[in-house]
């Protein structure tokens, strides 16, 4: 980090009041599947490398909504607070009922638009749930949509 990010940062952080805590983290991007950890809190700083999701981290101090964190190789950023999780996320392999094809769709219902046509045994990693709905990752492609929670298999 250079002097000016430094300086920068080290008063953002003594304004923000926040005590330094060493926590464990993991990254959680379900649209592009990693983070950019940058050389301070914010957008406009130098992006360091990508962190992949699931990536167990250390976290240290928050300006704001950006985490100072560690990687497991020992490298030190600023990473976006609400890609974090305090868990590593939860996968399931893609199930058919009956041999029908399996629509992700855009939302948490069948008068949602089919975004994709996802195969039995395919792979998953769950966001957020909505009833018997499921917004999930494909971890193959990416692509992020809504699935049934009855074709979803631990």
């Amino acid at each position: 980090m250079d002097r000016r990010a430094f300086i920068i940062s080290s008063a953002a952080f003594l304004a923000s009041g926040k005590a330094a805590m060493a926590g464990t983290v993991y990254v959680n991007s379900p649209g592009d599947g990693f983070i950019n950890l940058r050389s301070g809190p914010g957008n406009n700083y130098t992006k360091i490398r990508k962190v992949n999701n699931g990536t167990k981290l250390t976290s240290y101090e928050s300006v704001g909504q950006w985490v100072k964190v560690k990687t497991p190789n020992g490298t030190v950023g600023w990473a976006f607070g609400p890609h974090l999780s305090g868990s590593r996320g939860r996968y399931y392999t893609v199930v058919s009922k009956n041999n029908y094809n399996i629509a992700l769709r855009n939302g948490p219902g069948k008068g949602y638009k089919q975004i994709a046509i996802l195969q039995e045994g395919e792979r998953v990693e769950l966001i957020k749930s909505d009833g018997n709905w499921r917004k999930v990752r494909v971890l193959s492609t990416g692509k992020v949509g809504w699935l049934r929670k009855a074709n979803l298999l631990d």
